[in-house]
């Protein structure tokens, strides 16, 4: 006859509060799985928004949030079409050591934009979406207002990041609806980065005269890049005008996509060029560069073009 062998637990457990202990823990691992990958509530409350992670925060945060982003997810983000830009107006200013003589301290590398982004509302709704990739956003700077300068309130701010493809995106939710066929307004101020030239965006290059080390600054933004320079709807079909204005080191001269139509000196350190309106274009042809470099131009059919740089 076949010796029965008694099962035993260290613990001194009964075998049904083992296999209850066992249950519990079960049932955490699958709500702490669950917690992990479900997506938050406001995204499936964010109407053509698509993005797996979302974070709402408060407006006096908006500086550190916006460089930062959320965490990634696998989802496609887009920006939703029932907004559509027709003229940003930026004045950017550039704290570029281009000679050893020049030197910012902390803002070394740095750039401080004033934005105004017009835009026309295709179908109502209440949020603005815009493309803003390692810039921050004062939070005190930022006012939406509708086509008579009345300024309409915001109840909060989230910010999305798809990190495989390097796409962010910040949206404001609104306290009320815009409407179909108006046109709105957004202002803020912001800081943004003058990185390596890898990075894309508005990017820093070294080279050599006379044996002295000089810097310039340029951007590439293709192909979602442009929203490292400013915040915009970064997508190629959402074409609009640019008014663009950089303020740079003296001595230095900027350039862009349309001709300067005025040039000044503010101060001792700075000079302050002003360009006329763009065509419409994408945004990822926005260009700037400035250098200490001597440019020559000519005129071809009545736009004036680059010849060389001396």
């Amino acid at each position: 006859m076949a010796k029965s062998t008694a099962v035993r637990f260290e613990s001194g457990l009964t075998v049904r509060v083992q296999l209850f202990v066992v249950v519990i823990v079960v049932l955490l691992i699958a709500v702490a799985l669950a917690l992990i990958f479900l997506p938050p509530s406001s995204v499936h409350d964010a109407q053509r928004i698509r993005s797996g992670t979302t974070k709402s925060i408060p407006k006096s945060e908006v500086q550190s949030s916006a460089s930062k982003g959320s965490s990634s997810s696998d989802r496609y983000i887009r920006l939703p079409s029932s907004n559509f830009p027709t003229l940003y107006t930026l004045k950017l200013q550039l704290f570029l050591p281009y000679r050893e003589v020049f030197d910012f301290g902390i803002r070394n590398y740095t750039t401080e934009g004033d934005l105004r982004i017009d835009f026309k509302c295709i179908e109502s709704n209440d949020r603005i979406v815009l493309n803003a990739k390692h810039i921050n956003i004062d939070a005190s700077s930022i006012l939406i207002v509708n086509d008579v300068n009345r300024s309409i309130s915001f109840a909060a701010i989230n910010t999305y990041r798809y990190e495989p493809d390097d796409i962010y995106a910040i949206e404001f939710r609104l306290d009320s609806f815009l409407i179909a066929g108006n046109s709105y307004s957004v202002y803020l101020k912001y800081h943004g980065r003058i990185g390596d030239v890898w990075a894309g965006g508005l990017y820093k290059a070294d080279y050599d005269i006379d044996g002295e080390t000089r810097t310039l600054a340029a951007t590439q933004l293709q192909p979602t890049d442009a929203s490292r320079v400013l915040p915009c709807f970064d997508e190629p079909e959402m074409k609009a005008n640019f008014l663009i204005t950089i303020i740079h080191p003296a001595g230095t001269t900027a350039i862009s996509n349309s001709p300067a139509r005025r040039i000044r000196n503010i101060s001792r350190q700075w000079s302050e060029t002003e360009f006329e309106k763009t065509p419409k274009m994408s945004t990822y042809l926005l260009a700037i560069a400035v250098s200490d470099f001597v440019f020559r131009f000519r005129l071809c059919k009545n736009i004036e073009v680059i010849r060389n740089l001396l």
